[in-house]
Formats: structure tokens, C-alpha cells, sequence
């Protein structure tokens, strides 16, 4: 059969599918790899956020993207600022940062780290966790906290 052939026979279903794109991933726990973190500027406020793009491996979506974004600017008045959650991320990856102003160097590293992470719902938000850091070494699925991260398993 011809490509030609063979490929006409999925017009009707190529004409009814949805261009819109993947769906977002669903409400759960998933497994990923950082595989990006960047400081990123808003085009439509300005602001700077950092961005912790993430690759989904399993249990289902394998190959979905997501990502965190934190921003560093101080916050709206009024509203809380969240940078310690930013804080807390890098720690869960294993990066120690006391000075911000070293973060640029402090994101270098966190490529390529497997974590657990979780897609939640809060109203009408959408939000994205960081868990664990899953430990490369041990079986799939092997969670550790980081200051668990370079001990002996003994």
C-alpha cells in the first residue's frame, strides 16, 4: 500500500481532531527531571521569576511538560511574599542558598535532578509541587530527602 493510500484513510480523523494542543495534566503525583531552571523576565509585568521546568517520566503523561515558576519580586501590597517557597524548592534539590543574589549560579546545578513532584488544585489555581529528590543511584522510584542525600545506605 502506498503512504498515500494508507494515509487517506485517517482523513476523517485528522479532520475531527482537536488542534488545541496536549491537555494539562491531570490532579496526582508524578516522577519528572529538571530539565530547566532559568531566571526569566515577564513581558507583561516586568518581574523576574525563576523557572524550573519539568519533564514528566512516569507514572503516566511520560513526556508532558509542567513547570514551577517562583517569582522574585516583592510582592503586590498586601499579598504575602512567597519567596521562601523558592527557598524550600531549592533546598528539596539539594542546594543550599543563603544569598540570593547567587542564585543565577545556584540553578546551574539543577538540571538533570529526578524529583517527585504533585499537581494540585487551590480554588481556581492550578499549582505545581516540588516533593522529594529521588535518589539516581537506588531503584526507580527511590525517594530521599536531601540531607539524606550523600550518606551510605548503611
Amino acid at each position: 500500500m502506498s503512504f498515500e493510500d494508507y494515509i487517506s484513510g485517517r482523513q476523517e480523523a485528522f479532520k475531527n481532531a482537536s488542534s488545541e494542543g496536549r491537555s494539562e495534566l491531570p490532579i496526582g503525583k508524578y516522577q519528572g527531571i529538571i530539565n530547566e531552571a532559568v531566571i526569566k523576565q515577564s513581558e507583561k509585568d516586568g518581574k523576574y521569576y525563576v523557572r524550573f521546568g519539568i519533564l514528566v517520566e512516569g507514572p503516566t503523561h511520560v513526556g508532558f511538560k509542567t513547570s514551577v515558576l517562583h517569582c522574585l519580586s516583592k510582592p503586590d501590597p498586601g499579598k504575602t511574599d512567597r519567596i521562601g517557597y523558592l527557598k524550600t524548592d531549592l533546598k528539596t534539590l539539594g542546594v543550599e542558598l543563603e544569598d540570593i543574589t547567587k542564585i543565577r549560579d545556584a540553578l546551574e546545578v539543577v538540571p538533570d535532578r529526578r524529583i517527585d513532584f504533585e499537581i494540585w488544585k487551590k480554588g481556581e489555581y492550578i499549582n505545581v509541587s516540588i516533593k522529594k529528590l529521588i535518589l539516581e543511584e537506588g531503584p526507580v522510584g527511590t525517594s530521599v530527602k536531601p540531607e539524606q542525600q550523600n550518606k551510605a545506605p548503611f
